[in-house]
């Protein structure tokens, strides 16, 4: 039989914190999701999947808006923004901002003192390549890892971090089939 993965990504809801572009620290609470959001997402899922999402605060309160029973997964934990957590970008660049352009410009940088996005992307990458075979899979993660996903099974560049948009409460599939994965956009 054919080895296979299909894993449904969805962006957690958007938090306060994210609206005025403060670097996360993984506590922030989700914002209020309308119903009809969250009915087509529901509608969207796989019958019998496993669900997992990542330890945060939004996330775990996403998937309760759901209606979902998840497994926290750490490696689907925000990334450490070190020392900017909790601090809004704009501040960052006033008070560091040759630390900032260096973290906005070298995925591997980490001036912060946390991770930088390729070591989120590593992370990420690897929890992708152990998934189960033959299951389907729904995940809960914010933002970052969800494009840290989208990257590793496109096999772009960390540098394409800057060319990914992926709103809150949005949903992408990946499926593995032999030696690679797809990426379906649209409809789950």
């Amino acid at each position: 039989m054919a080895e296979f993965r299909h894993l449904v990504l969805i962006v957690q809801a958007a938090t306060p914190a994210a609206r005025r572009g403060v670097f996360p620290r993984g506590d922030e609470p989700a914002d209020a999701v309308p119903a009809a959001a969250l009915s087509a997402l529901r509608d969207a899922l796989p019958p019998g999947a496993v669900i997992l999402c990542g330890p945060g605060r939004a996330a775990r309160e996403t998937a309760l808006a759901l209606g979902l029973a998840a497994e926290l997964v750490d490696a689907l934990r925000e990334g450490d923004f070190g020392r900017w957590a909790g601090r809004a970008l704009e501040q960052v660049m006033a008070e560091e901002p040759d630390a900032a352009h260096r973290w906005l410009a070298d995925p591997a940088a980490a001036p912060h003192g946390g991770e930088g996005f390729a070591a989120l992307r590593a992370r990420v990458g690897a929890w992708l390549e152990g998934l189960p075979v033959r299951r389907e899979i729904v995940a809960i993660a914010g933002a970052p890892v969800v494009r840290a996903a989208l990257l590793h099974a496109l096999e772009a560049p960390d540098a394409s971090l800057r060319h990914l948009d992926v709103p809150p409460l949005s949903a992408v599939r990946l499926s593995w089939v032999p030696d690679r994965w797809t990426v379906r956009l649209g409809s789950v």
